[in-house]
C-alpha cells in the first residue's frame, strides 16, 4: 500500500516500474474517502484500513467524478 500512499502524495514519478491501474483506484478512492465531507471520514475509514477492506475505497475509487465533488487541492 506504500504505492498508494505515495499517488495520494503526488510522487508519482518514483512509481513508474510498478504502478498498476488497481493502485490508481485505490488512491483515487482514498482520496475521496479521507476528503472533507467524503463519504468515508475519520474513523470510518481507518476502521476499514485496519480491516483490511479495501473494497469500499476501490468502489469510491470507480464511482464517476460526477458523484464526488471535492474541495480542490490546498497550494
Amino acid at each position: 500500500m506504500m504505492v498508494v500512499a505515495a499517488l495520494c502524495e503526488k510522487q508519482r514519478h518514483q512509481l513508474a516500474d510498478v504502478l498498476t491501474d488497481q493502485h490508481e483506484i485505490l488512491a483515487e478512492g482514498m482520496r475521496r474517502a479521507a476528503a472533507l465531507g467524503g463519504t468515508l471520514p475519520g474513523e470510518k475509514l481507518l476502521a476499514l484500513l485496519r480491516a483490511n477492506c479495501w473494497d469500499a475505497v476501490a468502489q469510491l475509487g470507480k464511482d464517476a467524478r460526477e458523484q464526488h465533488r471535492l474541495p480542490p487541492p490546498r497550494a
